[in-house]
């Protein structure tokens, strides 16, 4: 981010590459710095709706308000310039999104920058074509005006009674009761309720075919595997050496 060489179009280029258009102009000849990563990324790729991830995991906390504020905020104002209005939406997905949109705590109401932009985005973006959908399991962490902007809410196992009050208090009042079902769901369930359904239902989420590596790990068979401790200078130099981007 702050070691990019000078190309032609450098805002035009980043924005090709977010929405999935080509940022090198089908030019051979193209300066942008990424061109031949993105030729060989996207060599096999279909035509049609195109998803950007952003990795922001091993951004320093200090510096994600930042890099999530100004990614948010052009998005944003390339909506607002869009001409026709919405002629191409945007859905932006927020994983851990307590992270990205904390609630104000202060007194005068004031919270990081990051906050300010996703609390336009969720007030004012729709009209123009930029919507977000938020995932987290601390709802309470999250700003409480973009909580409340949220059409569709789908709960799954909450036992902290700050997050399911939060949720109340986003919900239509005819399907807060429902809510009470919260501390017990089974995993892979959850309630829906919002303008999505008609009415609040209760749903279990598919199966995925490529599950994540979510499952905690063994501390006492790590700590008691002498082949894996004598392994650890091993692995702290590994690290180390990616860590600091060293080849």
């Amino acid at each position: 981010m702050t070691r990019v060489e000078k190309h032609d179009d450098p805002l035009g280029t980043y924005l090709r590459a977010v929405m999935g258009a080509d940022p090198t102009k089908d030019n051979d000849s193209s300066d942008w710095p990424a061109a031949a990563n993105y030729r060989e990324q996207t060599k096999n790729h279909d035509s049609g709706p195109s998803v950007t991830i952003f990795d922001l995991s091993l951004i320093a906390s200090d510096v994600l308000e930042n890099v999530t504020a100004l990614l948010g905020r052009i998005l944003f104002d390339f909506a607002v310039r869009s001409d026709p209005r919405a002629r191409h939406p945007l859905l932006l997905v927020l994983e851990e999104a307590h992270r990205f949109i904390p609630a104000r705590h202060d007194s005068n109401g004031g919270g990081s920058r990051s906050t300010a932009v996703f609390e336009r985005i969720a007030k004012e973006g729709r009209k123009f074509g930029i919507s977000l959908l938020l995932a987290s399991q601390r709802p309470s962490e999250l700003s409480e005006t973009v909580v409340a902007q949220c059409g569709t809410v789908i709960a799954h196992r909450l036992t902290h009674e700050s997050d399911q009050a939060l949720l109340r208090h986003a919900t239509a009042l005819s399907s807060r009761a429902l809510l009470d079902q919260l501390p017990g769901l089974a995993q892979q369930h959850a309630l829906v309720t919002g303008v999505s359904t008609g009415v609040p239902v209760a749903v279990r989420i598919r199966d995925v075919v490529d599950a994540p590596k979510s499952n905690d790990p063994d501390f006492i068979a790590s700590w008691t595997d002498e082949e894996r401790i004598a392994e650890l200078p091993q692995h702290i130099d590994r690290v180390v050496v990616d860590w600091q981007g060293h080849a």
